[in-house]
């Protein structure tokens, strides 16, 4: 990241807004229907409630890990913007 330039670092940044703003979105959609968005059917295939709500739980639970990691990214990236902007004054 040190020695991207500002147009690469506004690209990653944009990058990453997309990105969490998907997996933002993701965790609605899958709240609000999550057998529409089992894939692989393990809800369908889990074998008591029980074992359905821990899946759901688990995948919430990954994604806002996902989300909480890119923002950090993105923190960092908007920092080192701010670094070459000073820097070009």
């Amino acid at each position: 990241m040190k020695n991207q330039t500002r147009k690469e670092l506004q690209d990653s940044k944009e990058t990453l807004e997309g990105e969490i703003s998907a997996h933002k979105q993701k965790i609605v959609d899958y709240k609000n229907d999550p057998f529409k968005h089992d894939n692989d059917g393990r809800l369908k295939n889990a074998p008591s409630k029980e074992i359905q709500e821990k899946i759901k739980a688990g995948r919430v639970t990954a994604l806002e890990k996902q989300i909480a990691k890119q923002e950090g990214e993105l923190a960092k990236v908007i920092e080192r913007i701010k670094e070459v902007e000073k820097g070009a004054k």
